[in-house]
C-alpha cells in the first residue's frame, strides 16, 4: 500500500490566486504563456514557464533559464505574494465544469513508492523533457505542480464519500474559474481527520499515474541523488493529488500527420482496407475501435476489423496501438511516434475543428480523430507494467500549477 502525507505548502495568499496559478508547464507553448502572463499581475508562469522573461529565440534549457524560474518563485515569496504554511495539512481541491466535478486530496506520495510500483505508470518519459523538470526542481527545490493520481473508487471503501462530505462542508480557501472550469480548493488541518483521511488513502493497493509521468520521474531523481549524497530530504517525497477513477474525465488525444509518404489517398484507402472497414464519413459519432480518417476534401470511417484486437493484450487492443501498427507504421512511415516530426498530437479539448484547421491551413495532410482510451484500459496496461504509445490520453479539465507547491524536505 503506497504512502500518503500531508504537507506543509508554499501557496498562494488568499484573495490573489486567480493572480497567480498557471496551466501546467508542459500543455502551453512559450509564446502562448508569454501571452497568458500578460494577463496575470503574479503570474506563476514566470516559474514554471521562466523563458518568457528572455527575448524570443533565447535557449529554453540555458542554466539563466532555471536561474531566473528560482529568483522569480523567491520574489512571489519575499513580496507576500506565496505564503508558508507552519503546519502541515491535506487540501482537497474540487475542479467542476457544467455538471461534471471531480474533487481530490492533495498531499504527498513516496518516491520509493514509485520505484517499487506501488505508484504504477503507463507512459515512457523522453529524455530531454525529464532532463528539464530535473533541473526545474533541483534549482528550485521545489515540486512547483502536482502529479495527476488516479485510483480505483471500488477499492477505496467510503474515501470519496468522505472526501465530498469534508468539502461541502470546509470554508473555500481558494475559489476561481478558468475558460469555464471552476477550480476550488479547502484545507484541511485538524489532526484528526488529516489522519482520517491519510489511514483510508493508505489502504489502496495503487496509484495511478494519471498525468505527470515527466514531474514523477524527475522529482525522483532528484530525490534520490540527494539521498546518494547524504541528504535524507525529508519522507522523500513529490507532490501529488488523488482523483477517484469514477470521476475522471479522459478525451482523445488526435493525430495529424505533414505528408502522405509518398502515397496518394487511394492508394492509402485501398491499402487501409487490409485491416479495417472504411465507410464515407456521414458524421457518425465514434466508437471504440473506430478512427475518423481527415484528407484535404473529404473524411472517412475506418472501423478496425475484430480480428486485430478481439484476445489481443491490453496494449495491442487499445485504438492508439491499432493505429500506430496497422496504419502509421507502414502506411506513414511513422517508426517512432516520440521522435517523429511528422506527426503532431492535438488534444482532444481542441476537438475535430482543430484537425480540419490543420489540414485547411496547408502544413498537415492528413489527421486521424480517436476514440478516446478509458481509465479501465489505462489500468490494465499499468497492472501489467506496460506502456502505452505516446499521448494515449488526454485527461480534462487540467490542474492549476501554483495552488500548492513542495518544497522538497519540508
Amino acid at each position: 500500500m503506497p504512502d500518503f502525507w500531508p504537507l506543509r505548502a508554499i501557496r498562494p495568499r488568499p484573495g490573489i490566486s486567480g493572480e497567480v496559478v498557471s496551466l501546467p508547464y508542459d500543455v502551453v507553448e512559450t509564446e502562448e504563456a508569454r501571452e497568458l502572463a500578460r494577463k496575470q499581475k503574479h503570474s506563476f508562469y514566470h516559474v514554471v514557464r521562466s523563458e518568457i522573461d528572455f527575448p524570443a529565440g533565447t535557449d529554453p534549457y540555458g542554466p539563466e533559464i532555471y536561474e531566473r524560474a528560482r529568483s522569480n518563485f523567491e520574489s512571489l515569496q519575499n513580496q507576500g505574494i506565496l505564503i508558508r504554511d507552519s503546519e502541515e495539512a491535506f487540501y482537497l481541491y474540487r475542479l467542476k465544469r457544467n455538471s461534471r466535478v471531480q474533487t481530490g486530496i492533495v498531499g504527498l506520495v513516496g518516491v520509493d513508492d514509485y520505484r517499487s510500483g506501488k505508484i504504477k505508470r503507463h507512459e515512457l518519459t523522453r529524455r530531454e523533457k525529464e532532463a528539464d523538470r530535473i533541473k526545474h526542481i533541483d534549482t528550485l527545490s521545489a515540486c512547483t505542480g502536482p502529479v495527476f493520481l488516479a485510483y480505483r473508487e471500488r477499492t477505496a471503501g467510503d474515501l470519496l464519500e468522505m472526501v465530498n462530505r469534508l468539502f461541502d462542508r470546509a470554508d473555500l480557501l481558494y475559489s476561481d474559474t478558468f475558460d469555464g472550469v471552476e477550480h476550488s480548493v479547502v484545507r484541511i488541518n485538524d489532526p484528526a481527520l488529516m489522519e482520517e483521511l491519510g489511514s483510508r488513502a493508505r489502504r489502496l493497493d495503487y496509484f495511478y499515474i494519471a498525468d505527470g509521468h515527466h514531474r514523477a520521474a524527475s522529482a525522483a531523481h532528484v530525490v534520490q541523488e540527494r539521498r546518494s549524497q547524504g541528504n535524507s530530504n525529508g519522507r522523500g517525497a513529490f507532490l501529488a493529488v488523488i482523483f477517484a477513477d469514477t470521476e475522471l474525465n479522459i478525451l482523445p488525444y488526435n493525430r495529424a500527420l505533414s505528408d502522405l509518404n509518398g502515397h496518394s489517398a487511394d492508394d492509402l484507402l485501398l491499402a487501409m482496407k487490409k485491416v479495417a472497414n472504411i465507410e464515407d464519413d456521414r458524421g457518425q459519432t465514434l466508437e471504440q475501435h473506430m478512427v475518423r480518417f481527415f484528407l484535404p476534401d473529404k473524411s472517412y470511417i475506418i472501423s478496425f476489423k475484430p480480428e486485430l484486437y478481439t484476445g489481443a493484450d491490453a496494449i495491442s487492443a487499445l485504438d492508439v496501438s491499432l493505429l500506430q501498427e496497422h496504419i502509421l507504421r507502414p502506411l506513414f512511415g511513422i517508426e517512432d511516434p516520440r521522435s517523429s516530426e511528422r506527426i503532431k498530437f492535438v488534444g482532444g479539448i481542441h476537438g475535430e475543428p482543430a484537425l480540419r484547421q490543420l489540414i485547411e491551413g496547408g502544413k498537415y495532410r492528413a489527421a486521424f480523430s480517436m476514440y478516446p482510451t478509458s481509465l479501465t484500459e489505462l489500468f490494465a496496461v499499468a497492472d501489467q507494467n506496460a506502456i502505452m504509445p505516446p499521448k494515449s490520453t488526454w485527461f480534462e479539465p487540467k490542474l492549476r500549477s501554483g495552488y500548492f507547491i513542495y518544497e522538497l524536505g519540508t
